[in-house]
């Protein structure tokens, strides 16, 4: 393949690759909700929930939720930090623990975010959903 060819093919194949991407940006996050679920049946585990922001805490819990499909096996923590921040969301339950930069999570101006962990049979889960308006 002549040099040329070459340039040409990896200059579309680059094209392609980014055209429609959303980047992220530096805004700061809201975070509306922080929902928890244990998914595991034979026993209720503690999920303990810390927020930092610049290496402060600045929300604390702990929730004990029963085995899957019993009452209370799930709990949502509604708008637990006041405005928007650059947040790190730390969660524990088992022996598992998941971090979570909030910054990290934003697309566009989807700057107001609803967490999800759930504690399965070998893991810690994490999920995310992004939204305009908080």
């Amino acid at each position: 393949m002549k040099r040329r060819d070459l340039l040409v093919a990896t200059g579309c194949a680059f094209s392609g690759a980014v055209a429609g991407c959303q980047s992220t940006t530096a805004s700061d996050a809201e975070i509306t909700a922080i929902e928890l679920e244990n998914h595991r049946t034979e026993a209720a585990h503690e999920f303990s929930v810390r927020i930092d922001r610049d290496e402060e805490t600045v929300y604390e819990t702990t929730r004990r939720l029963r085995a899957s499909g019993s009452d209370n096996s799930t709990a949502v923590l509604d708008r637990p930090v006041e405005g928007a921040g650059d947040y790190e969301v730390f969660v524990s339950a088992g022996a598992f623990t998941e971090s979570v930069h909030t910054r990290k999570l934003l697309y566009g101006e989807q700057t107001c975010l609803h967490l999800e962990f759930y504690l399965g049979d070998g893991t810690l889960h994490w999920e995310r959903t992004n939204h305009n308006e908080c």
